[in-house]
């Protein structure tokens, strides 16, 4: 079955929009957590697990190589504690 964006968006209201670099940064906050990361978002947790996966990818433009030290050890957490 195919749905159309306006289908998907009665469940998930920002399915597909763009991210914004503030939604990037929010994001990283939610650490450990897809799914609180889907409801707050209003997006699917396989559309979490894809934009972190571009915090990791030297060539998109929200590459953020903090990121990576969380990710290696199969967390959503970013390296926010050597941020702060």
């Amino acid at each position: 079955m195919t749905y159309t964006y306006e289908e998907v968006r009665q469940t998930y209201p920002h399915a597909y929009k763009k991210w914004t670099e503030q939604d990037d940064e929010k994001l990283k906050q939610f650490k450990d957590s897809k799914q609180a990361a889907a409801v707050y978002f209003g997006r699917t947790t396989g559309a979490i697990k894809s934009r972190t996966q571009h915090f990791l990818d030297a060539n998109h433009r929200a590459f953020d190589p903090l990121w990576s030290v969380g990710e290696q050890n199969g967390n959503m957490a970013t390296g926010l504690a050597s941020r702060q």
